[in-house]
């Protein structure tokens, strides 16, 4: 394997490779589940990423009262249906 990535031309371009196969797949889960990140700043502030629908959201929340700040980063997801509403869970 080290005696295929010889040259830094090869290895940039199976590293490019490797983050399009990925960004494609992230891309792919995004049309099927909301998918929601967040990690919160302290002084009442949070940041979040969000990916729905190909879209991809990256924001901040200020103002957040103490009882909603989450005390850990986190991740939250939600299964969406074909026509872009999220799932009921049975």
């Amino acid at each position: 394997m080290i005696r295929f990535l010889h040259g830094w031309r090869r290895t940039i371009g199976v590293v490019a490779l490797i983050m399009a196969c990925a960004l494609m797949g992230l891309w792919l889960r995004s049309q099927s589940v909301f998918d929601h990140v967040y990690l919160p700043l302290g002084n009442h502030k949070c940041d979040f990423l969000d990916s729905c629908e190909g879209k991809l959201s990256w924001g901040r929340r200020t103002n957040v009262e103490s009882y909603e700040m989450p005390p850990f980063p986190g991740w939250t997801r939600i299964l969406m249906g074909v026509t872009g509403i999220p799932r009921s869970h049975w």
